[in-house]
């Protein structure tokens, strides 16, 4: 909340609602909270954004328990937002998370070029 206050907009939420708006799907912007402060990302290692993220937000099961979740995101650098997010979705119930995002910016000692999956958190099928 304290970063939305900072800029007036969340931009994750204007980049799902122009993609909602394209695709015929709604948006649910009330599945997921952020329960924690975090710290800005920008200059942690993986290590450190991993941790800081570790409890960072809340899933209201009722909105998120048997749904396929698109998360969609301004950015992607280690994955530790949308890992935490997705984690959180599945331990409520989310039968399956996936994540889009409108830019990237993957550790080169951390993935090659040429790998193009993101690795995100998700269950296995039974």
């Amino acid at each position: 909340m304290e970063r939305f206050n900072e800029r007036g907009f969340n931009q994750a939420e204007l980049l799902a609602d122009s993609f909602s708006e394209n695709i015929n799907i709604p948006v649910c912007s009330d599945a997921l909270f952020r329960i924690k402060n975090t710290k800005r990302q920008m200059n942690l290692s993986r290590t450190l954004r991993d941790l800081n993220m570790k409890g960072a937000f809340y899933a209201v099961a009722d909105a998120v328990s048997g749904k396929k979740i698109l998360i969609i995101d301004d950015i992607y650098t280690a994955g530790s937002t949308a890992n935490e997010a997705a984690k959180e979705m599945l331990l409520k119930g989310a039968r399956e998370v996936s994540c889009l995002t409108l830019c990237s910016n993957f550790y080169k000692e951390s993935y090659p070029l040429r790998a193009w999956r993101i690795p995100i958190a998700h269950k296995h099928k039974k």
